[in-house]
């Protein structure tokens, strides 16, 4: 049951990746627009998050930083996250940086930066 469950958790994310890689959000009107960028003017966290990934899957590293730097460098953690916790057998090193990286203070830690990166993009 799990195969089946991992297979289509990776099967959805091959769909959507092709459909990033085939659809430019900035000119296919079918993604959605951020309601408070609609609304405010400004940006959110997540704001040119899809845009990001569109460059992400054409391998443009720097415009995805661009678009939506928070992104570009928290993908590395949410992989290293998903290693940990799908890893049976873990080292003693492997515990010591998922309770340091993964834990209380590293959540509010990550919270504080993703405050910071809020407030920060909207004053450029």
């Amino acid at each position: 049951m799990k195969k089946v469950l991992y297979g289509i958790i990776i099967l959805t994310f091959v769909i959507i990746g092709f459909i990033y890689f085939l659809y430019d959000p900035s000119t296919f009107s079918f993604f959605p627009l951020c309601p408070l960028h609609s609304i405010t003017g400004f940006l959110c966290p997540g704001c040119g998050t899809q845009q990001a990934i569109h460059d992400l899957t054409h391998l443009r590293i720097g415009q995805a930083f661009h678009h939506n730097a928070f992104l570009v460098l928290s993908i590395p953690y949410v992989i290293l996250g998903y290693y940990l916790e799908w890893k049976k057998e873990k080292t003693r090193f492997e515990k010591k940086i998922k309770s340091t990286l993964y834990g209380y203070y590293a959540i509010v830690l990550i919270l504080i930066i993703f405050i910071v990166f809020w407030i920060g993009r909207n004053m450029m």
